[in-house]
Order: C-alpha cells, then structure tokens, then sequence
C-alpha cells in the first residue's frame, strides 16, 4: 500500500513540474495506448466531429473509430483527436497480371491504396459500379483498378465475393442521353448532396444498367451503362431518371459541379 501511495504521488508531482492539469494527463495516457498518429488536432469552441472531418479531408465516422469515440456527437473543447492514423505500407505491392477485366460493386466498398485494410482509404466505389481491373494482389484478395482520376495508380478493392464480382466489359452510355442534371443538397447530419440525372432512351427496351461516380479535383463526374430488354420495343425517345447521392463526405466547403453526358450542373457546399 505504501508502495502504491509512493508512486502515486510520484505520479503527481511530475505532472505539476511538466504543468498538465488533470485533463491533459487523462488524454496523454490515452494517446499512449492508443494507435500511433500522425497528426493531431485540438478542439476549438464551435467544432464538430463533422466539421473537423470536411477539415482533414475524411468522415466522421473514421475519426470516431480511429479515437475510440463512444458518442461522435460529444467531443470537448481542447480535447486532442488523431486525425491521421500511422499506415504501415511496407514496399509497392506485388501486382499480378489477370485476364479479368472488370468488377462490379455488390454493396459500396472502400478503395484503398494497397492491398489491405492497413492501407488508407482513397475513395469509394458504389454499389452497381463498375470499375476496370488492372492486376491483382499476389494473395488473390484485392483487386487493383483504376483509380478515380482513371489512371493506373495503387487503387484496389476487396475480391471478397459478398463485395464485388467479376463482371463483363459494360455497354456503351451512348444509348441513353443526358439532358439536364439537378443537385439537391438535403438539410441532414452529415449534409447529404443528390444528384439526378434527367434524359432520354431511344426505345422502351434500353435501360440504365450500372453507374458510378467518380471525382476528380471539385468536378464529380457520373457514368452509367445501358442494357436492352429482348423482344419489340417501342420506338419513341423514353425518358429516364439516374439519382444518386454524391460521396462529400470531408470535402471542404465551396463550388463543386457535377458533369454527365455532357452536361453539367453546380453547387456550393457550406463550410
């Protein structure tokens, strides 16, 4: 008992030579137990998990997991949050080549810069999504494909088959016509951007097969596929409409466009 008093007190009289109050001494103990960081940010009186996210260029949702947050909506003024995670990428990975060509996203999946939830997320691909595939991972479990951008950098997905699949070369977009793009930003936590594609079929047979979007600097771009039903189809334009909710998540506020089929549309995203 007199050993533990000793220590304890010990304890205490380094943190008043070093002057951290009880709070901070809280959080260094945690920050030593946690997960290495990179970087850290400080609360500031007014910001929200959300906020600070859009800051950083991530969610909410990652932020809360990388601090071991209980409640994302109760975070303290001075309280010190890792922001970036220490990402353990060991070399360029092995890619081997494969005859497969492409994949579609059974439900949303994250694009990751390297074979492995080790590696840090850089996107998205969404669920009915296609996405090109250059290699594979020497294990067989990821997927490389093209990044956002469309260039063959690191970019890979999960080959769990419950997320993606291999799929066949999609159809050409020509066969359904954009027209007019219309953006609705939704008043929700975090703020929800949708976007709806308006436009035209050359028959009652086309159909929008898949889509995606991908982003690139501030434009978001949205490509989609068509199929055609077998049988007699009416020969008439057949209008259509594509919605889809844009992936801002940890964006920064400002303009922003949405471009497809030619067409193009803005808006602004609130700080």
């Amino acid at each position: 008992m007199y050993t533990k008093f000793k220590r304890g007190l010990l304890f205490l009289l380094i943190a008043l030579f070093l002057g951290l109050s009880l709070p901070q001494r809280v959080q260094a103990a945690v920050e030593e137990q946690a997960t290495p960081c990179a970087q850290y940010h400080t609360v500031q009186r007014g910001e929200n998990l959300f906020r600070i996210a859009r800051r950083y260029s991530t969610t909410y949702q990652a932020l809360q997991r990388l601090n071991n947050l209980p409640n994302a909506n109760r975070i303290l003024v001075g309280q010190r949050l890792c922001v970036q995670g220490m990402t353990s990428t060991p070399g360029d990975p092995v890619v081997v080549p494969t005859p497969q060509q492409f994949i579609m996203a059974l439900q949303t999946v994250r694009l990751r810069s390297g074979p492995g939830t080790q590696y840090a997320i850089v996107g998205r691909v969404f669920a009915g999504m296609t996405a090109r595939v250059t290699g594979t991972s020497s294990d067989g479990r990821w997927w490389r494909v093209l990044c956002p951008d469309d260039s063959v950098g690191s970019c890979w997905v999960s080959a769990d088959q419950t997320l993606t699949r291999p799929t066949e070369i999609p159809n050409q977009v020509s066969e359904a016509t954009a027209e007019r793009i219309s953006v609705t930003i939704l008043e929700s936590y975090p703020v929800q951007v949708v976007a709806t594609v308006h436009g035209t079929m050359p028959n009652s047979c086309v159909y929008i097969d898949t889509f995606r979007q991908f982003r690139q600097d501030r434009t978001f771009r949205i490509e989609w596929t068509t199929g055609r039903n077998p049988g007699s189809c009416t020969q008439a334009l057949t209008p259509f409409e594509l919605t889809l909710t844009l992936d801002t998540a940890g964006l920064p506020g400002g303009a922003y466009t949405v471009s497809a089929g030619g067409v193009q549309a803005g808006f602004n995203l609130s700080q």
